[in-house]
């Protein structure tokens, strides 16, 4: 839906020096990502070239505090843009009523044009 041709990652912080492991991100995204998942070995050195945007994934959890604001200090220190892809996921309720849903639809249907 982004037009992304690649998603580049980097390796697991529990993985090894010039080796690459999956965290639970990682390997979602190897076995479900509808364009190629380029992974870097832990310690990659960066290779010289402009970087045309930064897209951070941010799920709100705790352990993401600061992922924001240092994409964007990064954005900034690169002179490119920024992308914050955030999902949501909707929890089955047995009980709710009719209007809850439709204002939930819309503000995910909203995210969706953005």
């Amino acid at each position: 839906e982004m037009s992304a041709d690649i998603v580049v990652v980097g390796s697991s912080s529990s993985g090894l020096l010039g080796r690459i492991a999956l965290g639970s991100v990682t390997d979602r995204l190897v076995h479900t990502a509808a364009v190629p998942v380029a992974i870097a070995p832990r310690g990659y050195p960066a290779q010289s070239g402009k970087i045309e945007r930064l897209t951070v994934a941010y799920g709100g959890h705790a352990d993401a505090v600061g992922l924001v604001a240092a994409s964007a200090e990064l954005a900034q220190q690169w002179s490119t843009t920024l992308r914050i892809a955030s999902f949501t996921v909707r929890p089955v309720t047995m009980f709710s009523g009719a209007i809850e849903p439709a204002a939930e639809g819309l503000v995910v249907e909203q995210w969706a044009r953005r």
